[in-house]
C-alpha cells in the first residue's frame, strides 16, 4: 500500500463502467500475441517469457502485470474484465502501485471474498440506478465492491480505488452482514423496506421527556445565537441504554424527531471475552435483554434496535471523533417464490393478539391462496416446568391437563376462579382442531377466522371462556361442525388422564424448533416480526415477502391506502398514501376556483368603480361646458350619465 499514490490533484472517479471497451482492448491484445506466435506452448509455459515467473504469480496474472508495467508505482488504475484471476491480479496490481477494478461475474460460484447472493438480495428491492459500496477484505487488503441496481441484475464492480483509506464511518463503508441487534416489540417497522440516515449520538440516556437536540456528536456548527445547531431531519439517534425503560427512551426519540432509534448497550455478552477484558467489566451478561413493550407503546410508530455494546462502542466513538457516520436499518424478507407463508404464535387469553385476530380476517380472505396462514398455539410443556410429579400427578392444580403435561397461564392469576390455565388449553386445542379441519387445505380458513372472531365477542369474559353453551353457539355460527371438533380432540389424545396429545405435543415442538419466546409473534416466511402486531403491519409485511413482480393485485392497491379497511372489503383504493379521492379533489379544485373566480370578478368591479371616481375628480376641474340646448351645465351631469356624451366639440 504503501506505493499507491495519486500522481494528479483529482482523485480517479469510484467507477465507470467501461466493459465493452475493456472486453475489445483485451479480445485486441489476444490477436495481437496470436498473430506473434507467442500462444502458450503444450507443456504450460508461455512462449513469450516475462519477468515475474520467478515471484510465484500465476501466468494470467504475469501477462497482467506485463501489460501494465509502464504505469507500475504511479498509481494509475487498470479494468479489466473477469478473466485474469481476479482477486490475485487485484492484489499483484496493488503490490506494484496500481490500481485495479473489474467487473464481478458469477459463473459456477462467486469469487471468494465477494458476497454475492448477499448483495444480490440487499440491492434486489433498490431503484433503478441506485449504488450502493461494501468494503471486504483479501488476504489482508482491503478492497471495494462497488455495485448498481440495473433492470434485471446487479452490477458488481470489485476495486482497489476509491475511499481504502477512509474510516469505516464514511457514506459509502458498509457492513455486509450487518451488526448484531435485537429489534423492539413495539413501534412499526418498515417491513420490506429500510431507513438510512445519518446517526447522532444524544450522549445521554434520553429518560427526560425534554430532550435537548443541542447536543450530542458529532458537534455541529453554530446558530446566530451561539449555540450548536440542533440534529437535522431526518435522523437516526443513538442512546445510551438504562435509566428507564426502552418504550419511553424511544418515545421521546421520536418527540425529538428521529425517524429511528438505536440503542447502546452498556454490558457486555459474557460470552464475548475480549469486551469483558477491554472493559474491564467485573458484571457481563448471558445474553441480550428483549427490547419488550412496557404496555405503553402503541403511540410509537418509529421502529429501534438495541445494538450490542461491542458494536455500539465503536459507532460511539465515531460520533465523538466528529466524525459523520451514516447506519441503515434494515427489515428485509426472504422473498422464494409467489406464494408467501405467515404464522400467528398465540394464546386464546392473549390481550395483544385479540384486536388482531377480530380484523384479519377480510385480509386472509383478500390475499386468498396467495398467502398460506398457520396459526399456533403456545403450550407449556409441564413435564419440563415440574408439573407432573414422579407418580404422574398434576402438581400445578388447574394450570394443566393431562396430569400436568400441557399447562397455560392463568389469565386473571387467580386460581380459584375465573379463567384456568386447564381452560386455555381446551380452547387452544379447539381451535387447532378447527384449523385442521377447516383451515389447512387452503390456508386461507375463513370458519376458524369465523369462530374466533365470534368467541372473543360472545364468551370471551371470565363466565363463559369454558362455558360450552356459549362455545357450541360460536362452533354453529361459524359453519363448523360440532362432532368433527370433538373427534379431532378425542383423536388427538383428549385432555384427560396421563395421556399424550399428538397435536399439542407437535405445537411444543415446533415452538421450541422456530425459538418462539415472545407472544404474540407473527412470521413472514420464516422471519418474525417486531414491532405491534397489527393488521396493515402484518399486511405489509406479506405483501412484502413475494418474489419481485408477483406481488397481487390487492397488495399493488392496498399498501400505503388511506382508507385501509374500505380497500381491503372494495379491493380497491379509493384514498391513495393518505391522499383524497379524485371526485374530492376535482370539486375542491371547482370550489377554489369559484371563490378566486368570485374574489377576481369583485377586483374587477372595484377598480372600474374607482376609476370612473377618478375620471370625476377631474372632470369637476374644468370649466362648464356649453350644452347643446345653450344652457350651461354642471361639467358633473356628463360624469353621472356615465361617460355616453361625447366630449369632442364639432
Amino acid at each position: 500500500m504503501g506505493a499507491i499514490k495519486y500522481m494528479n490533484e483529482e482523485e480517479p472517479l469510484l467507477f465507470v463502467d467501461k466493459f465493452n471497451e475493456v472486453w475489445a482492448m483485451i479480445k485486441a491484445f489476444n490477436d495481437h500475441y496470436a498473430r506473434e506466435g507467442l500462444a502458450q506452448m503444450p507443456n504450460g509455459t508461455w512462449a513469450y517469457q516475462t519477468t515475474w515467473e520467478k515471484e510465484g504469480y500465476t501466468k494470467m496474472v504475469e501477462l497482467l502485470l506485463d501489460m501494465t508495467e509502464p504505469i507500475h508505482a504511479i498509481g494509475k488504475v487498470v479494468t479489466w474484465d473477469s478473466g485474469f484471476c481476479m482477486a490475485s491480479g487485484m492484489t499483484a496490481l496493488n503490490a506494484k502501485g496500481v490500481y485495479g477494478q473489474f467487473l464481478i461475474k458469477k459463473r459456477r460460484f462467486w469469487l471468494k471474498h465477494v458476497p454475492g447472493e448477499l448483495i444480490n438480495e440487499h440491492m434486489g428491492g433498490k431503484s433503478l440506478g441506485e449504488t450502493e459500496t461494501y468494503v471486504q477484505d483479501v488476504d489482508g487488503m482491503r478492497f471495494l465492491v462497488h455495485c448498481c441496481r440495473d433492470a434485471d441484475w446487479t452490477m458488481k464492480i470489485m476495486s482497489t480505488h476509491g475511499l481504502l483509506d477512509e474510516n469505516q464511518d464514511h457514506p459509502t463503508w458498509k457492513k455486509v452482514n450487518g451488526y448484531d441487534h435485537r429489534e423492539a416489540l413495539f413501534g412499526v417497522p418498515p417491513y420490506g423496506g429500510s431507513i438510512a440516515q445519518s446517526v447522532y449520538y444524544a450522549d445521554s440516556d434520553l429518560c427526560d421527556p425534554t430532550v435537548d437536540t443541542r447536543k450530542g456528536f458529532p458537534i455541529r456548527s453554530k446558530d446566530s445565537k451561539g449555540k450548536m445547531e440542533p440534529w437535522p431531519s431526518p435522523y437516526i439517534l443513538m442512546v445510551d441504554r438504562g435509566g428507564c425503560s426502552f418504550v419511553q427512551k424511544v418515545r421521546n426519540a421520536q418527540r425529538s424527531g428521529a425517524a429511528g432509534v438505536v440503542i447502546a448497550d452498556n454490558t457486555c455478552l459474557c460470552s464475548n471475552k475480549d469486551c469483558v477484558s477491554a472493559n474491564g467489566q467485573d458484571v457481563c451478561q448471558p445474553a441480550e435483554p428483549i427490547m419488550a413493550d412496557d404496555g405503553s407503546g402503541g403511540d410509537i410508530s418509529i421502529p429501534s434496535f438495541l445494538m450490542f455494546k461491542v458494536d455500539a462502542d465503536e459507532i460511539k466513538a465515531e460520533l465523538k471523533a466528529n466524525h459523520v457516520v451514516q447506519v441503515e436499518m434494515q427489515w428485509s424478507l426472504p422473498k422464494p417464490d409467489d406464494r408467501v407463508e405467515y404464522d400467528l404464535w398465540t394464546t386464546p387469553s392473549d390481550p395483544v393478539s385479540k384486536d388482531f385476530q377480530r380484523k384479519f380476517k377480510p385480509v386472509a380472505e383478500a390475499l386468498g391462496n396467495r398467502a398460506y396462514f398457520t396459526p399456533h398455539m403456545y403450550i407449556y410443556d409441564g413435564i419440563k416446568s415440574n408439573c407432573q410429579g414422579f407418580d404422574g400427578e398434576n402438581m400445578c392444580f388447574n394450570l394443566c391437563t393431562n396430569n400436568g403435561r400441557y399447562c397455560a397461564t392463568d389469565p386473571d392469576n387467580d386460581l380459584e376462579k375465573g379463567i384456568s390455565g386447564a381452560d386455555v388449553v381446551k380452547e387452544s386445542l379447539r381451535r387447532i382442531c378447527i384449523w385442521n379441519h377447516y383451515g389447512e387445505s387452503d390456508g386461507v380458513g375463513k370458519q376458524w377466522w369465523e369462530y374466533v372472531g365470534d368467541f372473543m365477542q360472545r364468551c370471551d369474559t371470565p363466565d363463559f371462556f369454558a362455558d360450552e353453551n356459549c362455545v357450541k353457539d360460536s362452533i354453529k355460527k361459524a359453519g363448523i361442525k360440532e362432532d368433527v371438533i370433538d373427534r379431532c380432540i378425542r383423536d388427538s389424545g383428549g385432555l384427560e388422564k396421563d395421556t399424550p396429545n399428538t397435536f399439542l405435543d407437535l405445537e411444543i415442538m415446533s415452538q421450541v424448533k422456530r425459538g418462539v419466546v415472545i407472544l404474540p409473534t407473527a412470521f413472514v416466511n420464516t422471519v418474525a416480526l417486531r414491532g405491534g402486531l397489527s393488521v396493515d403491519t402484518v399486511f405489509s409485511a406479506v405483501c412484502n415477502g413475494y418474489l419481485e413482480g408477483t406481488e397481487p393485485k390487492i397488495c399493488k392497491e392496498c399498501i400505503g391506502c388511506g382508507d385501509f379497511d374500505k380497500c381491503i372489503a372494495t379491493k380497491k383504493c379509493h384514498n391513495k398514501s393518505g391522499g383524497i379521492s379524485t371526485k374530492t379533489f376535482m370539486s375542491s379544485i371547482l370550489m377554489v376556483s369559484l371563490i378566486f373566480g368570485g374574489i377576481a370578478f369583485w377586483h374587477y368591479r372595484k377598480t372600474r368603480e374607482d376609476m370612473r371616481a377618478q375620471v370625476r375628480g377631474i372632470l369637476a376641474e374644468y370649466m362648464p361646458l356649453e350644452g347643446d340646448d345653450g344652457n350651461v351645465g354642471s361639467p358633473m351631469d356628463f360624469a353621472r350619465r356615465g361617460g355616453t356624451e361625447n366630449l369632442m366639440m364639432s
